[in-house]
């Protein structure tokens, strides 16, 4: 089986409200549920969230809820320890599917049984709606093929946002006012050309899916995204995109929308 996990809560101080903003009339949450609803390979798609205006849409949209502890709601919560809860109740709450109600079998035997039926987890934000159904399963497809890798995801391209072109301000001198390179030996292997260096790949979280000892296993991934394992494939966006943190980014959002979703 392949679950797909979307998670989302209330709270944002950078743009309150964005899990519902609408985009040509659909909340953003929306889109990343359809998405996985439009896959041919996703058997069921959840939803984790403390709201219950949240939990109204996302099954209003068809997905199936997953009740988030408040202590996993917070602005110090982490990502990582929200997709190993949605993991955790799947395993106890979540459907078998290949066996019938009538066989008797223990609930160790259950959850193993669970385990080992599930192929790959689809983990997905609410506010990151840049994806769409055939994308998912070509990125499916493509993870079938490789035994090596843990994991693949949406990266975008931003040169323009090279590490070698970052600044920081100082604070050895008493005075936070001058900048300097964020890492000198980058910069110093660089030119104003934005193309300088090698591409610069951003995990845009618009979609990733994992092979499922990336959440059983979570404390081996590599920071600061420890859910996508050690060996990660990038699936490139046509279209540069983003998680939408503040309102400022809906123009490129809607710009991404207009073209790749369908």
């Amino acid at each position: 089986m392949i679950y797909a996990i979307c998670i989302g809560r209330d709270g944002s101080r950078g743009f309150p409200l964005k899990n519902t903003h609408k985009i040509n009339d659909m909340p953003l949450m929306a889109y990343p549920i359809q998405a996985a609803l439009n896959s041919k390979y996703v058997d069921e798609v959840y939803f984790s969230t403390e709201s219950r205006k949240l939990k109204y849409v996302a099954e209003k949209y068809g997905a199936i809820v997953i009740d988030r502890p408040k202590e996993l709601a917070t602005d110090e919560a982490l990502s990582d320890d929200v997709w190993v809860h949605a993991y955790e109740w799947i395993m106890e709450n979540g459907s078998i599917n290949t066996y019938g109600d009538d066989i008797a079998l223990g609930d160790d035997t259950i959850r193993e049984l669970k385990k080992r039926n599930i192929e790959f987890a689809l983990l997905m934000f609410a506010n990151s709606p840049c994806v769409n159904g055939w994308m998912i399963d070509e990125m499916i497809e493509i993870l079938r093929k490789d035994d090596y890798a843990d994991s693949i995801c949406t990266v975008s391209k931003y040169n323009m946002y090279s590490p070698a072109r970052m600044r920081k301000f100082k604070t050895d001198i008493g005075k936070e006012i001058y900048i300097e390179p964020y890492k000198l030996e980058l910069a110093e292997a660089s030119t104003c050309d934005r193309d300088s260096v090698d591409d610069c790949y951003i995990y845009d979280c618009s979609c990733c899916v994992v092979k499922p000892k990336c959440i059983e296993e979570m404390e081996n991934g590599m920071p600061p995204q420890k859910w996508l394992g050690n060996n990660i494939i990038g699936y490139k966006q046509s279209i540069p995109t983003f998680d939408i943190d503040f309102e400022w980014q809906l123009g490129a959002l809607q710009y991404w929308i207009d073209r790749n979703w369908y």
